[in-house]
């Protein structure tokens, strides 16, 4: 893949001499650009940038092929760790443009550059992309993304091509799975040849995919499987039968004979021998798309139903990946006799990748790198850039703060909540991070703060809203489901040596590695939802931001301590105090906001289909006599609560008459 070159008739045993960016050069002109933007610089900050810039230049060269190195260095992905606010992103573009001036001013001797950027969100793509342009004075640099399907040839003609993490990680899962869409070959190549350079803003969050099935998702997707799709793909076809029938006589024995398993086990150590499945196995893309065409909704309820149909394809399509995933390597168990789950996970990095530049602000309490070992190389810090002793982190303990508790007490922790701060951060700017499932319900409140916003778990690191707020509480903790963590473990194992994490002798072990994961992403969660707020941005030469309060409720044992020392040590100089709150007892009302507000949240955070609107309105603790005032507005088209639900694709609709008569909002 390195040096294939698909846009241009150059052999791919081209040697490429590139011109890097002086490290020097690149440390100046990000110190004019930062300062430009009204902010503070300072010789620490100048040296962490001569860090990138060094980092970025040595990354070209490797990718060039002009700079070899032992223990497989050149393809080592590079982890730089500048702690947020000090321009990693700005750098990003500073460093694109001048590498985009450079491929037209540079002497012919030298072969130009070309860089692939990627970043989180489809709008942080289309600014880094203006902004690049403008920094270069030309058009050099575009976004690729669903709002913005360029071309082929117009991604090639581009010194610079913007993708988002989602865009990238289904790449690198084409190219580790062999799909032959050659989409990531269509990144990493443009007409000036391979791009030598990629630079991933923030650590990729699924580069290990993790697929998992049930007996009966198996056996229901074989049923889907009608004679016309049989006959033509028959077999790859009966191959799928096969496992469906061995995963269910697995669970029949275990059920029949009552074995004691460990709740996560191995049921094979991957991959398939049989070489004739591989040859089946090129069928696999189009049995997918064959299946992705089925109008599931004739199927399954004999009616038109888009939102049924696009769930059950999704669903579908996510069995048939697991499948492939399931044979390709080890796959394990989860759950009790009786119900099974099989589960399988992927490290979506090819053996042929060039390392990209990843710039990880949290990149030690990232578990994937210190997995990975020698594949990756995390630098060391730049100390004494950032001082956090404007920030107080006011901490209060409880018990039972993961999600399933949080969403069953949601309404009295909430009211609870905000009637502790509602006098602390009156007047102020306010960010709330939780559960997801939480959040329709706290979009329900009007506490008496200046700016109230809300956003969830898992989606909120890397993003810029907040940087004007004062405050942020966290409430809840971002516990992931444990077999993540074996997920981890298993995708790395199968580019290393075979590993025991997974075997009943083995137990505390796994049980050692599982919590010391769990506590560094939930570390790193907190530490990136802190600094969403303008924490975030240094204020002086000293590293120094203006003052902010930041909330949050550890659990009373040793993952509250653990991670609360994880927090202290990513954000030197924070002031931790002692918050006095209880999570549990009795609450009184909070001031509510109008009903339209809550319910579009409510519906956004959805997946396509119906919700019938007495279970909407207990969800979000809506007041009984609030459902005809909500329904009479809903039935007028013009009403303009109607139509923000209908701009996210929402409609209303009811079935029966009198005593029967049942109400719905419907996502498409």
């Amino acid at each position: 893949m390195s040096n294939t070159v698909s846009t241009n008739a150059r052999s791919a045993m081209t040697v490429y001499n590139p011109a890097p960016v002086s490290p020097v050069h690149f440390a100046e002109a990000m110190r004019a650009h930062w300062e430009a933007l009204g902010n503070a610089s300072s010789e620490k900050l100048v040296e962490l940038w001569k860090g990138i810039g060094s980092a970025l230049s040595r990354a070209i060269l490797v990718g060039a092929g002009r700079m070899t190195g032992t223990h497989g260095e050149e393809q080592q992905w590079q982890v730089l760790q500048p702690p947020t606010g000090t321009g990693k992103t700005q750098g990003a573009c500073v460093y694109a443009a001048m590498v985009a001036k450079a491929n037209r001013e540079q002497a012919e001797a030298f072969d130009k550059t070309g860089i692939l950027i990627v970043t989180r969100l489809i709008d942080e793509a289309d600014k880094l992309a203006a902004m690049i342009n403008s920094l270069a004075g030309v058009v050099c640099a575009v976004a690729r993304h669903s709002s913005n399907r360029v071309s082929l040839t117009e991604m090639a003609e581009h010194d610079v091509l913007i993708i988002t993490h989602q865009a990238y990680a289904n790449a690198l899962e084409d190219a580790v799975l062999r799909h032959g869409e050659d989409r990531l070959e269509d990144f990493l190549n443009w007409e000036g040849g391979p791009r030598f350079l990629t630079i991933i803003d923030e650590s990729i969050a699924n580069l290990v995919a993790s697929y998992r099935a049930t007996e009966e998702d198996f056996r229901v997707v074989a049923s889907y499987m009608d004679r016309g799709i049989a006959d033509e793909f028959q077999p790859l076809v009966e191959d799928f039968k096969k496992m469906a029938w061995l995963l269910e006589r697995t669970e029949a024995l275990l059920e029949e004979f009552e074995v004691p398993i460990a709740k996560s086990s191995r049921l094979w150590v991957g991959p398939r021998k049989d070489l004739d499945w591989y040859a089946h196995r090129l069928m696999l893309p189009a049995l997918r798309r064959r299946m992705s065409r089925l109008r599931y909704d004739h199927i399954v309820r004999a009616s038109d139903d888009r939102s049924l149909n696009m769930a059950v394809a999704t669903r579908v399509d996510c069995v048939l990946k697991a499948y492939e995933a399931f044979s390709l390597g080890a796959a394990y168990r989860s759950g009790t006799a009786g119900v099974l789950s099989v589960h399988a996970s992927r490290l979506l990095l090819p053996n042929d990748l060039h390392g990209p530049v990843i710039l990880d602000a949290t990149a030690e309490q990232e578990p994937l790198w210190e997995l990975l070992g020698p594949r990756v190389k995390v630098a060391d810090k730049v100390k004494e850039v950032r001082n956090y002793r404007n920030v107080r982190l006011h901490v209060a303990r409880a018990n039972a703060v993961g999600k399933e508790t949080m969403v069953k007490n949601a309404e009295t922790r909430l009211k609870r909540l905000l009637e502790n701060l509602e006098d602390k951060l009156r007047d102020r700017r306010v960010f709330l991070c939780l559960h997801r499932d939480i959040e329709p319900l706290a979009t329900s409140y009007d506490p008496p703060f200046k700016d109230y916003s809300i956003d969830h778990w898992g989606n909120i690191d890397g993003r810029n809203d907040w940087q004007d707020y004062d405050a942020v509480i966290l409430f809840g903790l971002f516990y992931r489901p444990d077999t993540w963590a074996i997920d981890m473990m298993q995708a790395v194992r199968q580019v290393g040596e075979p590993g025991d994490e997974l075997t009943i002798g083995a137990h505390q072990k796994r049980k050692t590695i599982k919590r010391t994961l769990q506590n560094r992403q939930i570390a790193a969660s907190v530490i990136q939802a802190i600094n969403r707020i303008r924490c975030r941005r240094v204020v002086d030469s000293a590293g120094n931001c203006a003052e902010v309060d930041a909330y949050i409720v550890l659990p009373r044992n040793r993952l509250g301590d653990d991670v609360l020392s994880r927090v202290v040590s990513e954000m030197p100089g924070i002031q931790v105090t002692e918050w006095d709150f209880e999570l549990d007892g009795k609450s009184r009302e909070v001031l509510k906001a109008h009903y339209a507000v809550p319910i579009i949240q409510y519906m956004k955070n959805r997946s396509a289909g119906d919700i019938d609107m007495k279970v909407l309105c207990n969800d979000l603790a809506l007041k009984r006599n609030a459902r005809k005032d909500i329904q009479k507005d809903l039935r007028d088209p013009e009403n303009p609560f109607t139509q923000r639900l209908a701009e996210t694709g929402v409609i209303y609709h009811s079935t029966g008459r009198g005593r029967g008569a049942r109400s719905f909002l419907r996502k498409r």
